[in-house]
């Protein structure tokens, strides 16, 4: 299997590859409301490929204004940019944060292929499958993408950048939203790219990444205020930053405050261990009984440590605040499950799976687990956002269902912070978004703008007045601003979904302490998912572990070190503090019996140890370096997303997209032009269809039932009639029903329906790339004419993927208008009179939609449509041919009920 960098490269090729990327002077400035701001100040810097560039900074610093800048993704004011000789845009990817918005195709195949057309290159499909290799992710190309954990889509789009061969890589945060584990095995990928040659910008909020990197640029106000390696960095530039060194780095430096000398500043675990190890003064390599039972990470299993309920014992030398009665009132689940809604495919997807928890009230609640575990899931339920297919939640004695709908009194009680909370604003000031939220809690305005204000300042926001616009703001604030929304409220309980994800250190430590004060000084019960457990264990009560939809274990923070399995069972590795303890007590220095040891707790217990050592001589070798084990099944937790278009087994799915679209504008036509007689044909065809291609009733209802109200209230006005002058008064007249108005318009609107379920077939069976392959191959004859082809089949493709995201953003803005408004209802329905709160932010979310949409096509190197090829028309199978001639038939017979009187 030849590698994906197999290629023999020209004399000019890797003379380009071996050229700089430059900036001389480059400024951008950005409008934002009123005011124009330096979002890049100016900027001078040589990006050499043999190097792996680290860029950080905090929220709105400018880093991902540079990285487009390099990427060509944004124009500069003043300045010039330098790209390699010959560069194509294809050649310098950038990659994002949301996998989601830079993948087309719906099978991993078409997802490459789109890639590498765009890119103007072609692989067979043994370079496409070695780059999935190579990116560990193992899976056949004919793997629908719907089927893909989220951290696979992100692998996914790291495989289609090696496929296609880019000189430089630019990846914008795309860890931030993946495991430990993934985020190694990403971090592993990119390295072998750097090694191949390529060049590597790396944007990051995650400190620990930067060990990986050869330079460091740090910004501040859209400015670089440092420029140096990692260990410089860590010994003088974070302090002005306000960020907090990652546990390794920390624990060196707090050692050479007392004393100990590094010839280098170690910046992992093993490098630290190693160091100690080297020191002269390590002591013999003896454990202490005390440290022999805690294994985490490594050494003898121990027993699994007994689940706990919600009330677990805090013994982690923090306050704990109020003491709570055993038997206090919280959130429990009794045999919770959940599924996925049916789709074409197998059977339903398991979501949540026999879930028991017990959640108690002043108490912070940690939710782990690989992504598609079911965190969302679990949090989205507790908050009666999601009817369980078995089992109850009850939340302080009271279901949170009734009737299948939230209960308004649990509702009022809790508070829920959705993943990209900054896209739920729908008001022009801050203002006007605590006035909302506060309204459903009877809060005067002065006590509001009290609240208000108190909450921005306990999220770190207090310098950011009301009167501002929220989508002035930049991404970090908009986050903490929708996190003060919810601390306004002064709930009971605060259900936090990723609530620090994409945050930089600063305002990480921000959300962490207030959500310190709301458990244990205000008594709330917090539950929290998230993929940065490192920031939390200092004030989690408990930790609710999740794999495949099940509750591996809940243990109290008194357990965590007691044993590892828990992790490995959840597919996760152990936090890095915790990875950082197991290491030195295997290492043979004296570590705390805490749960979450400090650092300066145990930089003072190393320092004691060496101080009694006797025999500095008599120490041993660190016989086990400090490895992190990388599963190459990465991602590998039991599919939960439903299996979309492209599934084996559906036979309709694999027909030529030509086909497809003849014959839906067969039927569409023929249907649109019968009688009622065809009519009847025609939903018996539809309804064969929609068992051929086990499409679900459900998912026609829930694209169809817009229209079906529509259509019934046309129909019952248009059987209305006014008959002038025979009522009493002469002016007013006299209202009629005629049923021959009402039967001709509701039978219009019935051949409508019919040609819409037809669209439905059609776009559940067919990729997005399907059809505009289709549409290219059956429209290619006009090419010739100067007919602008591939524009009609790419906006016709765009226009059909926008539906179902328009409608699962409708369903999403729903959900906030009920949690924040507090509105009754079932799940993910508008209520008529609530309908103007969702139309402003529903537009907003289309500007997003295709905003996003077009710059993850320009990131993967589409500037212009004339990049694509025409799809060539090939040879129609057999099965082609007699499925175009059924469609003929049946479209005749539909048409030809019209003459039968």
């Amino acid at each position: 299997m030849p590698a994906p960098y197999a290629k023999a490269q020209t004399t000019e090729e890797r003379r380009a590859r071996s050229e700089p990327l430059q900036l001389h002077g480059v400024t951008v400035v950005l409008r934002r409301g009123v005011e124009l701001v330096h979002a890049l100040q100016p900027t001078t810097l040589r990006l050499s490929q043999s190097q792996w560039t680290a860029v950080i900074g905090r929220n709105g610093s400018g880093k991902s204004t540079l990285g487009k800048v390099l990427a060509g993704l944004s124009s500069v004011s003043r300045g010039e940019v330098v790209w390699p000789q010959g560069a194509q845009p294809a050649d310098i990817r950038m990659l994002l944060q949301n996998a989601d918005a830079q993948i087309v195709g719906s099978t991993i195949e078409e997802d490459l292929r789109f890639g590498l057309e765009v890119a103007g290159r072609a692989a067979p499909a043994d370079r496409m499958l070695g780059a999935l290799k190579q990116v560990g992710l193992d899976k056949p190309l004919s793997t629908p993408v719907s089927t893909l954990s989220g951290g696979e889509r992100q692998l996914l789009v790291l495989a289609g950048a090696v496929v296609t061969q880019p000189q430089w890589l630019i990846c914008d945060e795309i860890t931030a939203h993946l495991d430990r584990r993934t985020q190694t095995r990403v971090q592993s990928v990119v390295e072998g790219l750097r090694q191949r040659g390529v060049g590597i910008v790396w944007i990051t909020q995650r400190l620990e990444e930067l060990a990986a990197a050869d330079r460091v640029l740090a910004l501040e106000d859209g400015a670089v205020v440092f420029d140096g390696t990692p260990r410089t960095f860590f010994r003088s530039a974070w302090r002005p930053l306000g960020f907090t060194p990652p546990p390794p780095v920390h624990l060196s430096l707090a050692l050479e405050r007392r004393g100990f000398h590094f010839p280098w500043l170690p910046l992992t675990t093993r490098e630290l261990v190693n160091a100690l190890a080297d020191h002269p003064d390590t002591p013999p390599r003896e454990l202490h009984p005390a440290q022999r039972a805690v294994p985490c990470g490594g050494g003898a299993a121990q027993p699994p440590a007994e689940p706990v309920d919600g009330d677990a014992t805090r013994d982690r030398g923090v306050a704990s605040g109020p003491t709570r009665p055993a038997d206090e009132p919280g959130f429990t689940c009794h045999g919770v499950t959940v599924t996925a809604p049916r789709r074409p495919g197998p059977l339903p997807s398991v979501l949540l799976d026999d879930v028991h928890l017990d959640l108690q009230p002043g108490a912070v609640t940690l939710v782990v687990g690989l992504p598609g575990a079911g965190k969302t899931t679990l949090l989205r339920t507790l908050a009666g956002l999601v009817v369980p297919t078995a089992g109850n939640v009850t939340c302080d004695g009271r279901s949170v269902l009734q009737r299948g709908r939230p209960d308004m009194r649990v509702l009022g009680d809790v508070e829920v912070v959705f993943q990209a909370p900054e896209r739920l604003f729908f008001r022009p000031t801050l203002a006007a978004e605590f006035a909302y939220a506060l309204r459903a809690k009877r809060v005067c305005s002065a006590q509001a703008d009290r609240r208000a204000r108190s909450a921005l300042e306990s999220v770190g926001l207090a310098d950011v007045p009301l009167s501002a616009p929220p989508f002035d703001l930049s991404g970090g604030q908009q986050r903490r601003a929708a996190l003060a929304l919810a601390a306004a409220a002064e709930g009971r309980w605060y259900l936090l979904d990723e609530p620090t994800a994409g945050l930089d250190p600063v305002a990480v430590d921000a959300v962490v302490r207030w959500v310190d004060h709301l458990a244990h000084r205000s008594g709330a019960g917090v539950v929290l998912s998230t993929h940065d457990p490192d920031h939390w264990l200092p004030i989690v009560d408990s930790v609710v572990f999740l794999a495949h939809g099940r509750v591996v274990a809940h243990l109290p923070a008194s357990a965590l070190r007691a044993d590892s399995t828990h992790w490995a069972a959840a597919g996760l590795e152990p936090p890095a503090s915790l990875e950082l303890a197991a290491a030195l007590t295997r290492a043979g220095w004296p570590v705390p019996s805490e749960p979450v040891p400090t650092v300066d707790t145990l930089a003072e217990h190393i320092c004691s140890a060496v101080a009694r050592t006797a025999h500095p001589d008599a120490r041993e070798d660190v016989a086990r370096p400090v490895t992190t084990a990388l599963d190459a099944d990465v991602g590998a937790s039991r599919v939960v997303a439903e299996t979309g278009p492209g599934a084996g087994g559906v036979a309709l799915s694999n027909l030529d997209p030509r086909v497809k679209w003849l014959g839906v504008l067969l039927l569409s036509v023929a249907v649109l032009s019968t009688s009622l007689p065809g009519v009847a044909v025609a939903i018996a065809v539809c309804a064969g269809l929609l068992a051929w291609a086990r499409i679900s009733l459900r998912t026609v209802w829930r694209l169809a039932r817009v229209f079906l109200v529509f259509a019934v209230s046309a129909t019952a006005f248009a059987g209305l009639t006014l008959a002038p002058g025979a009522g009493k008064v002469p002016w007013w007249g006299r209202i009629d029903w005629s049923s021959s108005h009402a039967l001709t318009t509701g039978f219009s609107l019935l051949r409508v329906l019919v040609v819409l379920v037809l669209g439905v077939v059609f776009t559940e069976a067919t990729s997005p790339l399907q059809m505009k392959r289709g549409l290219e191959q059956g429209l290619r004859w006009l090419a010739p004419l100067r007919v602008p082809v591939q524009a009609i089949s790419f906006g016709a493709s765009l226009v059909l993927r926008f539906i179902p995201l328009l409608a699962a953003e409708a369903e999403r803005l729903a959900e906030i208008v009920q949690v924040r408004g507090k509105r009754s209802g079932k799940p993910g329905r508008v209520r008529l009179r609530d309908a103007p709160r969702v139309v402003v932010p529903m537009l907003f979310s289309v500007f997003r939609l295709g905003e996003e949409l077009s710059f993850a096509m320009e990131a993967r190197g589409l500037r212009t449509l004339d990049q694509l090829p025409l799809a060539s028309g090939g040879r129609l199978s057999r099965r082609d041919v007699v499925a175009i001639a059924a469609a003929a038939a049946m479209a005749a017979l539909v048409a030809g009920l019209r003459l039968i009187p």
